[in-house]
């Protein structure tokens, strides 16, 4: 096993024994119909249609910085989009609403869906009380001193007692790690210092294995494993020359993903990219005088630099776009564009 090969499977090695400590994730404790409550009218929110809207009670020991869903802003400025009311924070989402998903600062995201909790969708003028939790058990030690001087009636002061809290993580509709699919065009050429001069493109396909560790609400790492078909094609009047090389490709970036809605999300990553040599050939398509392996005349290793951008639809169907720029000692140019599917 070759140097190249050994560096490569350590940074595998790696990549499978990291753990995220990070935010925690929520999950829904209840969610029901208050039949007893009546909003004053000074509390309403109408719609477009001047309808009243339902209205979500969220209780939840943190603070809601958006929402993503049918939600009715204030008209006005002076009144928050979503008030606090004590412990409270309310949110009016429009009659008929199915779901909504909730951005919570210090926890990862909630998609919550009306259904799942007996309730077909919301209808304006009701109220409806969602209490979350993180699923943090309490558990209460408490240490009561012996009275002094053997004095039965002797009155001891007032407990000491010690909170620990324990956390639970559990998997929710923000996954702390998704793993996907992905498929796609390679549009590869690759640039030599002393060869030739102007090497052209050629096309190939790349596919596997994509990976996300959420970090926060929005950043991520993003890795993978994808086998990836390079190479290049050269043509002048001594020498027509065609070129393919075959990879493994492990990505190394860092993403930020932004909502663009309930079912549309934004990601955007950057970063190093290591590959390691499969195969290969180099053809003379002239005179066809030569037929030798890639990798006989190339270096098997390679690195470089990665960026891109990819929408993600419903929560699982991806479509994005990337460029390579290799920096080993030849350097490979790769624009790939992507489909894929997230489990």
């Amino acid at each position: 096993m070759n140097k190249s090969i050994r560096t490569l499977l350590s940074c595998l090695l790696l990549l499978c024994s990291v753990s995220v400590v990070a935010q925690e994730e929520l999950k829904v404790k209840s969610f029901k119909l208050e039949p007893n409550r009546v909003l004053p009218t000074a509390d309403r929110r109408l719609d477009l249609d001047r309808d009243p809207c339902a209205l979500i009670i969220v209780q939840v020991n943190d603070e809601i910085e958006r929402v993503e869903g049918n939600i009715m802003l204030s008209e006005d400025k002076n009144v928050p989009d979503i008030p606090r009311k004590g412990k409270e924070q309310w949110v009016y989402l429009t009659d008929g609403t199915k779901d909504f998903r909730l951005v919570i600062k210090n926890h990862y995201a909630l998609h919550i869906k009306f259904a799942d909790y007996g309730i077909k969708q919301v209808e304006g003028n009701r109220v409806y009380l969602l209490t979350l939790s993180d699923d943090k058990v309490q558990v209460q030690i408490t240490d009561v001193p012996a009275t002094t001087g053997g004095d039965a009636t002797a009155v001891p002061s007032q407990p000491a007692s010690t909170t620990i809290t324990i956390s639970k993580l559990h998997h929710g509709d923000d996954k702390a790690v998704e793993f996907g699919l992905r498929a796609g065009l390679n549009m590869a050429t690759t640039q030599f210092d002393s060869q030739y001069s102007g090497t052209s493109m050629t096309t190939g396909f790349h596919v596997g294995l994509g990976v996300d560790v959420r970090l926060s609400s929005q950043f991520y790492f993003t890795t993978g494993l994808l086998y990836s078909a390079k190479g290049y094609k050269y043509d002048d009047d001594n020498v027509a020359e065609s070129a393919t090389a075959q990879y493994v490709d492990v990505p190394l970036l860092a993403s930020w993903r932004l909502s663009l809605g309930d079912a549309l999300a934004l990601q955007l990553s950057a970063g190093p990219y290591v590959a390691i040599g499969l195969g290969g050939s180099i053809k003379d398509d002239k005179a066809s005088k030569y037929d030798q392996s890639f990798f006989d005349r190339n270096n098997s290793f390679d690195y470089g630099v990665q960026a891109g951008a990819s929408l993600i639809v419903s929560h699982h169907f991806t479509v994005g776009a990337a460029y390579q720029i290799g920096m080993a000692s030849y350097r490979n140019r790769n624009i790939m564009v992507s489909v894929g599917y997230n489990f």
